[in-house]
């Protein structure tokens, strides 16, 4: 059929596990980490909580 290559993540690996981490602290809600992240409000905040 054919082959799919991945796509380069917008954030990097560091990114993420920050984000992950000042939201399990509650340092952060995930919408104030999507704003310091610079996504979309929104949907920043629901891709924040799906790398939890």
């Amino acid at each position: 059929m054919g082959f799919f290559m991945s796509r380069k993540s917008k954030y990097s690996f560091d990114q993420k596990i920050w984000a992950v981490e000042q939201y399990l602290n509650g340092n952060r809600s995930s919408v104030e980490i999507a704003k310091r992240l610079k996504m979309p409000s929104k949907s920043g905040a629901m891709q924040v909580r799906r790398w939890v």
